[in-house]
């Protein structure tokens, strides 16, 4: 569930751009490198504007798309 939301959001912003859509089964290193690189402490804590609630709601959904990818 947590990976269909992140490629529903990821894949409005991509037709936004023209790009065409990611799929977890043709796409899955692209995506694992795009939940990556919203794991890292910039993108996860927004520079240090959100709440310690927040960041572990984010990190939890993140992780969970990971393994929901690693899954599939």
């Amino acid at each position: 569930m947590a990976l269909e939301k992140f490629l529903e959001r990821e894949n409005f912003i991509r037709q936004l751009f023209g790009e065409p859509a990611l799929t977890a089964a043709n796409d899955a290193v692209e995506i694992a490198d795009l939940i990556t690189i919203a794991l890292s402490p910039e993108n996860l804590t927004c520079n240090g504007e959100l709440s310690g609630d927040a960041v572990v709601r984010r990190k939890t959904y993140y992780q969970n798309c990971l393994k929901e990818l690693q899954s599939a």
